[in-house]
């Protein structure tokens, strides 16, 4: 049986601690069937893998290890939801900075990992952390998550590594276990 896999910038501990805070303004102001991404899970998902069996897990190990890309500074800003429209699946906070190395980064992890038989992504990546799950949708006003999304002030940080993550879905929600941490390079100067 393989491991669930996927690669991601984790998050500082001040957006972890903001993510209980949103869920709490939200939860009782919505009555559509919501899950929050749990404090401490939340990250930038820069390629999401599959189920990967234990011969090919060590060569990603080794392919990601290759990539090279210098640090970069990352800030949150605004939100959105996918699908685009009215009845939304996923609600999501966007950057204003480092999107497009976020772009670079997820590129070039792609790129390391498709001589290993591992496909590209069909979709255009879009860098988006994750806030929320729509389960089932209700009469809820999203234009004012949306406004309450933009007026929340992030601050910046410097993304310094990339994480191979394993995901193992329970009841409770995913449970996420670092299985292999690559460093970014030193700022350009």
């Amino acid at each position: 049986m393989g491991t669930r896999c996927f690669v991601a910038l984790p998050l500082p501990e001040e957006y972890q601690q903001a993510l209980p805070k949103i869920a709490a303004e939200w939860k009782p102001r919505l009555r559509s069937k919501v899950s929050w991404t749990k404090e401490g899970n939340w990250h930038l998902t820069l390629k999401f893998l599959g189920e990967l069996e234990p011969g090919i897990l060590d060569q990603v190990h080794k392919a990601l290890r290759r990539v090279t890309v210098h640090q970069f500074e990352v800030q949150a800003s605004g939100g959105g939801f996918f699908p685009p429209g009215r009845n939304p699946k996923v609600v999501w906070v966007g950057l204003s900075r480092g999107a497009d190395a976020c772009t670079r980064l997820a590129a070039d992890i792609d790129q390391a990992l498709q001589p290993l038989g591992i496909p590209s992504d069909t979709r255009p990546f879009r860098p988006h952390l994750t806030v929320a799950r729509i389960k089932r949708s209700g009469p809820d006003d999203w234009s004012q998550l949306l406004s309450g999304l933009h007026a929340w002030t992030w601050p910046s940080f410097w993304a310094q590594r990339f994480v191979l993550y394993a995901s193992r879905l329970t009841p409770q929600g995913p449970v996420y276990t670092e299985l292999e941490s690559c460093p970014l390079g030193e700022t350009q100067s």
